[in-house]
């Protein structure tokens, strides 16, 4: 499919998302999933524990450990309702932490720390 510059079709006909990274950031890619309401299956590398909440937005599966990682996409697969719920808390959870205002407030926020110690 090749590069594609919105991705947003793409998620929203998905079930799931799933990031197998032997390491990360904070993923843009998993905070997109999560806003279009979809649960996350991601490694616990990284910044992904700090997104991903496992039992609640998704679930964390160890790093290189392809029966972790599959075993979690069948159960969610079979599962809709858990999809449904994770999705939802997903979504909440980006608009609640990750949102471009909350960001903008976290900087300030530390800009402001900074200056006031100089």
């Amino acid at each position: 499919m090749g590069l594609q510059q919105n991705v947003y079709p793409w998620l929203f006909h998905a079930d799931i998302f799933v990031l197998a990274s032997d390491w990360e950031g904070i993923s843009l890619a998993i905070l997109e999933a999560m806003a279009a309401g979809l649960p996350v299956i991601a490694t616990d590398v990284g910044g992904n524990p700090e997104v991903v909440v496992d039992g609640e937005t998704g679930v964390l599966v160890p790093p290189r450990n392809p029966q972790a990682l599959a075993g979690a996409i069948l159960q969610l697969a079979a599962n809709p309702i858990e999809r449904q719920r994770m999705g939802l808390a997903g979504r909440q959870r980006v608009e609640k932490y990750f949102s471009i205002q909350e960001t903008a407030r976290k900087f300030e926020e530390l800009y402001t720390q900074i200056l006031i110690n100089l």
